[in-house]
């Protein structure tokens, strides 16, 4: 199959991926949104047997021939830049991963928005280059050495993640 069936196919299953997610968590509690962390077994437990939970250093589950980070916030959205930089340097082809983020109201312990996006988009955004990957890796692998590791991340509010072309939203309250 040539890169631009690829990527219609790619679409087709992101688009498939986040209806069948807005349908599962339309106007529904789900308290283990209020999770500091794992709580993407649960997430994966409310969607159809399609989706399969498959923590990996660089996703969470996998639909069809999607991998999928999924990330969660109320309004602001965590990106770490290590993983990121590794993604570009040693997958080198990240056309199949995508990053979906859940917006949730802690108060109604309901997801209200969708969004889900090509990773690769994503780390171009980021301005995440070939050179600066290289470095932070360099960077992380002389601080494993001194048995320590670096944190740097970069911060989404929704209002930044809405304004990029390539996410696809769905908005889940009324």
């Amino acid at each position: 199959m040539n890169s631009f069936l690829d990527q219609e196919m790619n679409q087709l299953e992101a688009i498939e991926f986040i209806n069948l997610c807005s349908r599962s968590f339309y106007q529904r509690e789900t308290p283990f949104i209020l999770k500091k962390a794992s709580y993407e077994k649960e997430f994966v437990d409310h969607l159809s047997s399609e989706v399969i939970l498959e923590e990996s250093r660089y996703h969470d589950v996998k639909y069809k021939s999607l991998s999928i980070e999924v990330k969660k916030g109320q309004g602001a959205f965590w990106i770490p830049e290590v993983r990121m930089a590794e993604m570009i340097t040693t997958m080198n082809d990240v056309k199949n991963h995508w990053t979906l983020f859940i917006r949730f109201s802690k108060p109604k312990k309901m997801i209200t928005h969708l969004g889900l996006i090509p990773t690769f988009d994503l780390i171009e955004d980021m301005n995440i280059t070939q050179e600066w990957a290289e470095l932070i890796i360099a960077r992380d692998q002389k601080m494993k050495q001194r048995q320590r590791t670096i944190h740097c991340q970069q911060s989404y509010s929704w209002t930044a993640l809405v304004q990029l072309p390539q996410l696809l939203t769905l908005k889940l309250e009324q």
